[in-house]
């Protein structure tokens, strides 16, 4: 009862072309999805052959199912069941199982597509250049090329080239290189960043790791064991800033900004719209009240043969002038309630999304909360001169090498009554 063989060629565009990455949608089945269905055996009948000898019935022959992990069998025995959520598959030798997690043995490449699943994706192998993974929890030997979106956790054994790594939960890999890496949680790199832009709302950390010419915007603070290098630009460390939930804040004020307009804008169109349909039913209503006072003068006419037969003729002609006005004005009505339950469908659409969008907002705003503002940067070894470090407020640049260094933000106040002021403060660790 579900697609064993998905993986198609490719996906054709409407252009013509073929997207050979896009190789079809991972099977997903929910717990108490049927995944095979038996027809029960019958006894079959004796019979006989051309020669009058007779031929004994063959003995019915059930077929009995395999069960895996993650299925069950109905009560009737007929049926194989989903018996939780996940990625439904049927070995060679007929047993069935159920994953809550999708495991590729190598790479994904073109032999697997584009891979998107509702629960955690295993790779043995890496992620190639141009293809993308998008489920809970990502697990891969390395990322090269390709785009991981996650909601849960990103975990890469190796490394990260030149990608786009996304994570609501936490990111952790062996080194990043010519990236953008952003996650909700904390990350961990173990050996080094290079030429890389990272944001996060939690703690960055490299306690045996180096930074080169790179940018980390860390919410709750960064400890790295070395930054920079006499050959490598300089590179950009702020601490205490939420990057990516502000900027995510910002969007969707955007899309709240822009919805309110659309819905301010179809409403007023809906209020014209029901205002012309009210003026368009009243001049029907007196189109057909004067055409039945018309056919009433004509019938009393028809009744009095000293009446003049012109009057007949003329009382008709206005008749026919009004059909084609009403007939006219019915189409306009049409047309104007067509139009009408276009815009009251995207009032309702404009509401629902602007509801989601400030729920979305809302949820945001308690992560935020959730996630203390640290400015503190920890580098255990060395941190070379040019590199900038940049707090909510205060900037600095480095003009001689530090070893062994926490810089971090904090509130000052030079006299009595003034304004506090924000500077970024040098100390041993």
């Amino acid at each position: 009862m579900f697609d064993r063989d998905y993986l198609k060629p490719g996906r054709l565009s409407d252009d013509g072309t073929i997207d050979f990455k896009e190789r079809g949608e991972i099977p997903f089945v929910s717990a108490g999805d049927v995944l095979a269905e038996k027809i029960p055996p019958k006894e079959g009948k004796n019979g006989i052959s051309i020669y009058g000898e007779a031929i004994p019935k063959a003995e019915a022959m059930d077929i009995t199912f395999t069960l895996g992990k993650g299925v069950r069998l109905s009560r009737d025995g007929l049926k194989v069941l989903a018996d939780v959520n996940g990625n439904p598959k049927v070995t060679a030798g007929g047993e069935f199982s159920v994953n809550d997690a999708y495991f590729i043995e190598g790479d994904v490449d073109f032999n697997t597509g584009h891979v998107i699943f509702d629960k955690n994706v295993y790779i043995t192998g890496s992620i190639k250049n141009g293809f993308r993974v998008e489920a809970v929890d990502v697990v891969a030997k390395a990322v090269d090329g390709g785009i991981v979106k996650a909601q849960g956790d990103v975990f890469i054994e190796n490394g990260v080239m030149e990608s786009v790594i996304e994570a609501k939960g936490d990111i952790k890999a062996g080194f990043i290189h010519r990236s953008k890496a952003t996650c909700l949680g904390d990350m961990v790199i173990v050996k080094e960043i290079v030429d890389t832009e990272i944001l996060l709302e939690g703690i960055f950390e490299m306690n045996r790791g180096r930074v080169y010419a790179s940018s980390i915007m860390a919410k709750g603070g960064a400890k790295i064991y070395r930054i920079g290098s006499e050959k490598s630009d300089p590179s950009t460390i702020t601490v205490g800033v939420s990057g990516y939930l502000e900027k995510k804040l910002k969007n969707i004020d955007s899309i709240i900004e822009k919805k309110q307009n659309f819905l301010e804008t179809r409403t007023l169109e809906k209020n014209k719209i029901e205002a012309d349909l009210k003026i368009i039913m009243e001049k029907l209503q007196d189109f057909d009240q004067s055409r039945q006072r018309t056919i009433s003068i004509m019938n009393e006419i028809k009744k009095d043969p000293l009446k003049i037969q012109d009057k007949i003729e003329l009382f008709q002609k206005s008749l026919g002038e009004a059909d084609v006005k009403i007939h006219a004005l019915n189409d306009e009505r049409a047309l104007l309630e067509v139009r009408l339950k276009k815009a009251a469908h995207d009032i309702l659409a404009c509401e629902k999304a602007i509801k989601a969008a400030v729920s979305d907002k809302f949820k945001l705003k308690q992560m935020e909360q959730a996630n203390p503002s640290k400015p503190i940067l920890d580098v255990a070894g060395k941190i070379l001169a040019g590199t900038r470090v940049n707090g909510k407020y205060a900037h600095l640049t480095l003009t001689r090498t530090l070893t062994r260094t926490r810089i971090m933000e904090v509130d000052t106040q030079w006299e009595k009554g003034s304004k506090k002021k924000s500077e970024m403060v040098i100390a041993n660790l």
